[in-house]
């Protein structure tokens, strides 16, 4: 699969969660150079309670999962679509984030 499909099924499929929420905001983010896609949430009553409800990204010729806190399976989707079981990885997590250097560090 080339990678201006792959781009696009992952795109829609994070964009699939965009629509249909009664108590909150959503966000679709993308960075086209990075290959990450994303949806974020805010709920109408705290709106600075924003977080991340669905996000993965593009890494060789993988889909990374980095995050899904829907009941809906990202990975089902994007098979549907087209994409092979094994090109879709979920993301590995580090205890600690680490800058790179001359960046500032989280507090």
């Amino acid at each position: 699969m080339d990678q201006l499909t792959l781009n696009h099924i992952l795109a829609d499929a994070i964009a699939w969660h965009v629509p249909g929420w009664v108590n909150a905001q959503t966000y679709f983010v993308s960075d086209e150079i990075k290959h990450m896609y994303a949806v974020l949430i805010a709920p109408n009553d705290d709106p600075a309670d924003l977080s991340v409800l669905i996000a993965a990204h593009i890494e060789d010729d993988h889909v990374i999962i980095d995050t899904n806190t829907t009941d809906q399976s990202l990975s089902e989707a994007l098979q549907t679509a087209g994409v092979p079981a094994d090109k879709i990885k979920r993301a590995m997590r580090s205890a600690e984030f680490q800058p790179e250097s001359g960046h500032a560090s989280a507090a």
